[in-house]
C-alpha cells in the first residue's frame, strides 16, 4: 500500500534510499534540508504486507520524482503493483507537469499524461579534484541582491524555457535561507554571465544544476570555472559532487573536469505543461 512517510520513518526510509545513494540525492537532500510534510513538499512509501518499504514518491512544488530498486523486489506482481499505484497517486495532482527518476523506471510510467516527451539525461559523479581547474577569484557565490539577475540570465536559455522557469521569488527564498548556493561569473560590465547552483546538499554529496552561459559568451569556460570552484568546494567537505547532461558539448566539458558517467536519468514532460512554474 502507499501512505504518506512522516518523521518516524526518517531511519528506514533513508537506509532504503542509501542504497543507490546518488540516483537517489534529491530525495535525501530533501529529506535532510527539509524534513517530512511541509507545504510545498511530501514524500509518500509504497509498503509491502511485512510494512518493508520498496518504493517512494517525492512531490517538491510541482516537481515529482519516483523511484523503487527492482533488485530488491521479489517478483514482477511487486513492481508491477508498486507502478500502479503510484500511477493513480500521480493522477490525483492537476499540477503535475514532470516527474522525474531513472530511466528505466521512467519509462514505464509514460502514460501518467496523455501526451507527454521524455528528456533523458547522463548521470555523472565526480569524486576528485585532480582535473578540475583551479580556483577562479572571479567566481562569486550568490547573495540576495543578485537573484534578480540570475532569474534574467536564466530566462534567456533555451533548454531552461523548455522545462519551465524557476520563479524569481523561489530563487530569493532559497538564497536567504541558505537552501542553495549559486556561483557566478561576471564580464567586465559587472553583468552575469554564467552560474552553476547547488542543490539537494546532504551530508555526503550535492547535485550540480542550473549550468548555463549568456549566448555569445559560450566556448570561453566561464561555465568550467563555475562548476569548478563549486565542485572544490563540496570537495573539501568530502562530499561527491553529481549532475546531469543531455548535451553532447556539455558532457565533453564535464569529463574533461573529472566527471564519470554513473547512470542514466529522465524527465517525463507533459506535451501541454504551461512553463509557469
Amino acid at each position: 500500500m502507499v501512505r504518506v512517510v512522516n518523521e518516524e520513518d526518517r531511519k528506514n526510509v533513508l537506509e532504503f534510499l542509501l542504497v543507490e545513494p546518488s540516483i537517489n540525492i534529491f530525495i535525501i537532500g530533501d529529506i535532510e534540508n527539509e524534513g517530512f510534510n511541509k507545504d510545498y513538499q511530501t514524500l509518500w512509501g509504497y509498503y509491502d504486507s511485512d510494512n518493508v518499504i520498496k518504493g517512494v514518491l517525492l512531490k517538491y512544488y510541482n516537481y515529482f520524482i519516483v523511484y523503487y530498486n527492482d533488485q530488491l523486489l521479489d517478483t514482477l506482481e511487486e513492481e508491477l503493483m508498486i507502478i500502479a499505484e503510484f500511477k493513480e497517486l500521480l493522477k490525483s495532482f492537476p499540477e503535475l507537469n514532470i516527474l522525474s527518476g531513472k530511466s528505466s523506471i521512467i519509462e514505464k510510467f509514460s502514460d501518467v499524461f496523455y501526451k507527454s516527451t521524455i528528456r533523458r539525461e547522463y548521470f555523472l559523479e565526480l569524486s576528485s579534484s585532480e582535473l578540475l581547474k583551479e580556483k577562479d577569484a572571479n567566481v562569486q557565490i550568490a547573495k540576495l541582491e543578485d537573484a534578480k539577475a540570475i532569474y534574467d540570465l536564466r530566462n534567456t536559455i533555451i533548454e531552461f524555457r523548455k522545462i519551465g522557469q524557476v520563479p524569481l521569488e523561489r530563487i530569493q527564498k532559497e538564497i536567504s535561507e541558505n537552501k542553495t548556493k549559486i556561483y557566478f561569473y561576471k564580464n567586465r560590465e559587472g553583468e552575469i554571465i554564467s552560474l552553476a547552483q547547488i542543490t539537494a546538499e546532504n551530508k555526503d554529496s550535492a547535485m550540480v544544476i542550473g549550468v548555463c552561459t549568456k549566448e555569445g559568451d559560450r566556448g570561453k569556460g566561464y561555465a568550467s570555472k563555475c562548476v569548478s570552484n563549486l565542485a572544490r568546494d563540496l570537495l573539501l567537505k568530502n562530499k561527491k559532487v553529481c549532475l546531469f547532461y543531455d548535451n553532447e558539448l556539455a558532457g565533453k566539458i564535464y569529463h574533461r573536469l573529472g566527471f564519470e558517467n554513473i547512470g542514466n536519468w529522465s524527465m517525463l514532460i507533459n506535451k501541454y505543461y504551461s512553463k509557469t512554474n
